[in-house]
């Protein structure tokens, strides 16, 4: 999990109203609103670059969701291995 820390600012009362009525708009939350924001522009200057996994990775993941119920639990991995 990343790491993070609280940011804390102060805006004028008629400008929280606006980002307020923006962030409801899309279904987001103000701090999930500010995120999205400043990732955007950010990315956008090339400074901070998100990377997303491949299809194929995406594919397996799902996948790996769907058979969750068929999975088993591995105490030891180096006995499951050898016990195969």
């Amino acid at each position: 999990m990343t790491k993070q820390i609280q940011v804390k600012f102060n805006l004028p009362i008629e400008l929280k109203k606006v980002v307020d009525k923006e962030a409801k708009k899309y279904g987001m939350t103000l701090a999930a609103f500010f995120r999205h924001i400043l990732v955007d522009r950010i990315e956008k200057e090339e400074k901070y670059k998100l990377f997303f996994a491949s299809e194929r990775t995406e594919k397996m993941a799902e996948e790996a969701i769907k058979n969750y119920d068929k999975s088993i639990k591995v105490d030891n991995v180096k006995d499951f291995f050898d016990k195969l």
